[in-house]
């Protein structure tokens, strides 16, 4: 009988038995569908195990050429079903293995026998080797030396190497760079200054050897140990472990490293060398040739004294991280597309904002031609020499004396105010100079840090005195506590917030341990819901019981590690709850008070905040203090004593722990839940934690959430974790739920019910909507609507929801044209035909012949005999280009052609643009690479995940980005250098054929939806690597959009 368990197996007729003989009462049978891409490694797999029982059979005849005969007639009947010219594949009847094809010309056989025994690795080049140092082990420095002399290609990355470990390969190293056809790249780094100066300078006079080193350790801990050896016979192998470059890791310690070859590990041997390859293109690692030993002597020291004052900018370039750049192009798209000069960035303290508004401005400045002054006003004086270091560093080496400070006993020498970075305070105390003497557009860019201030009075003299042309608002805590908002200075709209999870994935700030832990102390389903909150005296009523103290207090004490050294923000929903929390925890030990808004002075304020960071203190309960503007990074513990409905809010509070800090291993959370009122929305604060997947939040909570930051988990309790997702369920928007809501809008909400207003205010994707059905159906459905359906109405409607992935704003705005011109419309252009050509056929999907229309015009005209419609589309153009998130740009080729670098196009809408697809005739092909030869053009159609597993590691590393100009795509199988497909790739410029690019992350979306692809514009060819398929690098044009980045960079890291 099947032992209970877990298996992946597949299911035989004998397994199939077994499985139908366990009593049905007492097993739950687990099964899922063979995936199409894994199917050939999976059936291949299981054919191993029954051919080598098959041979193990004939094997007991102590006869080699039965086995071989065996063999030879398995490929014979494979060859008589999909011909794969079985004449060449084939075993040898002689039974020989090749070990080696070696130059003769100048030695002897002996010779080469005896370099062979030197060469040849003991473990072999197929099967994988653990290495633990036991008796039974052989020596794996004595192993890598053979790798090394056997090898081709050397890649090592190791955080820090040492002469002691490098010594042990040091002739075989020289050996092997004497050789003219060979490459060896070492990647390290200098953290905690252990790498040794003599090592490196020895590794950087070896021939055809390459060294690149990280300098950014406080940022880019580099951890990974591998030794990859690449071979022109693709037999590869690697170590990947835990040995470090050191005679004690590789001789002494107990270090466990495996060995992992091409033939048995494909896919691990792949994915190591993609990730070397980013790593190696990373502007994150720089050629150790720029600085030198001069340079990584220094970098050393300064790591060596953490404490020193010199300042890390004189050893790295700051670069932006890919999430940075993705604030900086919306801050582009609300400026050049929306006109919007006046912009807020939201972003927890810590992870960069700074950074952001220096590059903002670098952008600026060089647009400008450096007519730009600068403002910048901050409230501490530590924040402003911060600022101006980043600038300087941001701006380059020219600018080392770029800016003047105004604070304390700073003051702008010679008079100069052109790049001033002043505090908030000064700059209140000389308004009447700044008024008397500077104009009103004196400064073009202000940045205000800790813009949640602006509404104060001492923020608005700013608003009073200057008109710059760009204003840029930076603060962590957008919701103030008095309820002002701060978005009318800021057009209205935040323009750009950094997500947390992006920040957690770059250790820009503490990992967290989340825990939910199960309330059943109190129900909240039938509190009182009043403006989108609980009632605060109802709440606080039901939260201050001694039976959930006791609760609160159980969990303290089991999930931190020591409560008595704890420094904890415990957030409470009044002023009375957080006494009678902070009054209970005295009452048992526990050292803590409370504060909350207009509890005591400034003063009492920060001496309770300097007693909480002294650990005189470890419980302060708050209620809003704590909210905004606080910085405390020693703050290792939060909890949520109640539900916070705001989403900011509870960012915020979230935030306050998430500081680094000295000696700080991660923030721990508490969260007491408990059945909540249906409007709450637990949802979206997972979402916000968990960071952007292409997974449904539910189905992140039901698998316990794989894709969080590394370092951060979060555990919930049975029953919360069901608390939390029945309130998910109910809480989705289905097509009941959609009806219900549209109906009562305007009741509920008092707006005008309109696709945007209802998007808008539920929060809504447009996809969410359209998944279910039209808006019209819809709102009909609802009854508040009624119109007829005839004729093309349901062929129009579906057509109307393929247009919703639009992002081209010249597409968009030609669908505008066609409704303001009543679907009348003469082409004057050739793009204006493609773009023709493909709205017909995102309306009717198939040829004019099919509809009986002389023209693709006459089908467009047809649109406008459905008012109904009409109205709708005009609502989903309008949506879409209020709502675009990231820039395009044309593209000018020796064609005319429609399609913008970096917006959105379907399969059928590109078919259309290139020609493939005519009026008369859809295109059929769904193969990846279409070819057009009238435009001496190739289409490279990518999907990243190409299986429909969660997780496929047999296919992930088949394309992907190695940095934002490199592009890994992998060609279709029967693609050979020397073919003439292969041929045309590696010689398209001289044959100025355009390879054009287009990447989508999965065949479809979470709302069901067939995916779209990014256009990523023209590549061209770099290297290969491999036959049938070839494994081809392309260097884009465009460097990949920050939107797409994650998806496509697979081996990045944030």
């Amino acid at each position: 009988m099947l032992k209970a368990g877990i298996y992946e197996q597949l299911v035989t007729s004998a397994l199939q038995k077994k499985i139908n003989e366990l009593p049905v009462k007492e097993f739950y049978i687990a099964q899922t569908n063979l995936d199409k891409e894994e199917a050939a490694k999976v059936l291949a797999e299981y054919l191993i195990g029954i051919i080598q029982l098959a041979l193990k059979v004939v094997r007991q005849e102590d006869n080699v050429l039965k086995q071989i005969e065996l063999c030879n007639n398995i490929i014979q009947f494979v060859d008589e079903k999909v011909s794969l010219n079985s004449s060449e594949n084939l075993v040898s009847l002689e039974g020989q293995i090749l070990t080696a094809v070696l130059n003769k010309i100048g030695k002897t056989d002996k010779q080469l026998e005896e370099e062979l025994s030197r060469k040849i690795p003991q473990t072999g080049l197929s099967v994988s080797s653990l290495f633990t140092g036991s008796n039974s082990d052989i020596s794996i420095d004595n192993e890598i030396k053979r790798d090394i002399l056997s090898t081709d290609k050397i890649y090592w990355i190791v955080s820090f190497i040492r002469w002691s470990g490098l010594r042990i390969f040091e002739k075989e190293l020289e050996e092997f760079t004497k050789r003219e056809d060979v490459e060896f790249k070492i990647i390290t780094t200098t953290y905690m200054g252990a790498t040794e100066a003599r090592a490196l300078d020895f590794l950087s006079k070896l021939p055809r050897t390459q060294i690149k080193v990280s300098y950014q350790t406080q940022t880019e801990r580099l951890h990974a140990k591998a030794y990859i050896f690449e071979r022109n016979t693709e037999f590869n192998t690697a170590y990947i472990g835990s040995s470090n470059l050191s005679k004690s890791a590789l001789t002494k310690g107990l270090e466990w490293n495996l060995r992992v070859t091409s033939q048995e590990n494909f896919h691990i041997i792949e994915k190591a060398k993609a990730t070397f390859e980013h790593y190696w293109n990373s502007i994150d690692f720089e050629d150790f040739k720029i600085g030198g030993l001069t340079k990584f002597k220094e970098a050393i020291q300064h790591e060596k004294q953490r404490d020193s004052s010199i300042s890390l900018t004189e050893y790295f370039k700051i670069n932006p991280y890919p999430f940075q750049k993705e604030i900086l192009e919306k801050l582009k798209l609300e400026r050049d597309f929306y006109g919007n000069k006046r912009n807020l960035i939201v972003a927890a303290t810590g992870t960069g904002k700074t950074v952001i508004s220096a590059f903002d401005y670098h952008h600026f400045y060089h647009a400008q031609k450096g007519k730009a002054n600068l403002l910048f006003i901050a409230h501490r004086k530590e924040i402003l020499e911060q600022a101006r270091t980043t600038f300087r560093a941001v701006l380059g080496s020219g600018f080392r004396e770029y800016g003047q400070l105004w604070v304390g006993d700073y003051v702008p020498q010679n008079g100069d105010l052109k790049h001033l970075f002043v505090s908030i305070q000064t700059f209140n105390s000389q308004k009447e100079f700044f008024r008397e003497r500077l104009p009103k557009d004196y400064y073009d860019f202000i940045v205000i840090d800790e813009a949640h201030h602006s509404q104060a009075d001492t923020y608005r003299i700013i608003f009073d005195l200057f008109k710059p042309n760009i204003l840029l608002g930076l603060t962590a805590t957008p919701e103030r506590m008095d309820g002002k908002s701060l978005l009318p200075d800021f057009c209205d709209k935040i323009a750009a917030e950094i997500r947390l999870a992006d920040a957690l994935t770059l250790k820009l700030l503490s990992p967290f341990q989340y825990f939910c832990i199960t309330d059943e102390s109190v129900d909240l389903r039938n509190v009182k819901w009043n403006a989108g909150k609980y009632d605060t005296l109802e709440l606080t009523n039901l939260l201050s019981t001694k039976k959930r103290v006791s609760l609160i207090i159980e969990a303290v004490e089991y999930y931190l590690t020591a409560p008595f050294e704890s420094k904890t923000l415990c957030f409470c929903t009044s002023r009375d709850h957080a006494k009678f929390m902070s009054e209970a925890f005295t009452e048992v030990g526990y050292r803590a008070t409370y504060l909350v808004s207009g509890n005591g002075n400034n003063g009492e304020r920060n001496n309770i905040r300097q007693s909480l960071i002294k650990g005189e203190i470890n419980f302060v309960f708050v209620v809003d203090i704590f909210n905004e503007g606080v910085d405390i990074p020693e703050i290792d513990t939060v909890i949520f004593l109640r539900p916070t409905e705001s989403l900011t809010i509870f960012l915020q509070q979230l935030g306050r722990g998430l500081r680094l800090a000295e000696g700080k291993e991660c923030l721990t959370v508490l969260d007491f839940v408990s059945q909540a009122h249906a409007n709450y929305n637990f949802g979206e604060k997972f979402r916000a934690i968990a960071g952007k997947s292409r997974f449904s939040i539910q189905k992140e909570i039901e698998n316990n959430f794989p894709h969080l930051p590394a370092g951060c988990s979060i555990q919930m309790e049975q029953q919360a974790k069901t608390y939390i997702l029945d309130n998910i369920k109910q809480a989705v928007f289905n097509a009941r739920r959609l009806r219900q809501e549209i109906a009562s809008f305007r009741h509920h909400t008092h707006r005008e019910l309109t696709l945007s207003n209802f998007l808008q205010y539920h929060q809504l994707d447009i996809r969410t909507v359209y998944a279910y059905n039209t808006w019209s159906d819809l709102m009909k459905d609802a009854g508040l609507i009624s119109f007829e359906t005839e004729g093309y109405y349901h062929q129009i409607a579906k057509g109307l929801r393929r247009l919703i992935h639009i992002d081209s704003p010249h597409y968009l705005n030609f669908i505008s044209c066609l409704i303001d011109n009543d679907f009348i419309y003469s082409p004057n252009q050739k793009e204006d035909e493609q773009f023709a050509l493909m709205f017909y056929y995102d309306i009717w999907q198939k040829g004019i012949s099919e509809f009986s229309f002389s023209s693709i015009y006459i089908g467009i005209k047809e649109i406008a005999n459905y008012p109904v419609l009409v109205n709708e589309l005009k609502e989903i153009i309008a949506h879409l280009k209020s709502n675009l998130n990231h820039t395009t740009r044309s593209l000018e080729l020796d064609y005319a052609i429609a399609l913008e670098v970096h917006a959105q196009y379907s399969r059928d809408e590109i078919l259309c643009a290139f020609g493939k697809t005519t009026p008369e005739k859809a295109f059929p092909s769904q193969e990846g690479v279409v070819n057009i030869p009238d435009l001496n053009t190739e289409l490279l159609l990518v999907t990243l995940n190409k299986s429909d597993k969660d997780f496929s590691p047999s296919t992930q590393y088949d394309d992907y980005a190695i940095n934002e100009k490199i592009f890994h795509w992998q060609s279709q199988n029967k693609t050979a250098p020397e073919t003439s497909v292969g041929i045309s790739y590696i010689r398209h410029k001289e044959n100025k054929k355009n390879v054009l690019l287009f990447v989508r992350e999965e065949k479809k979306n979470i709302y069901g939806f067939t995916s779209p692809y990014y256009f990523l514009g023209p590549v061209n060819y770099i290297s290969h690597t491999g036959s049938k398929p070839m494994n081809i690098n392309w260097e884009l044009q465009e460097p990949i959009p920050p939107i797409l980045w994650k998806a496509a960079a697979k081996m990045a890291i944030g």
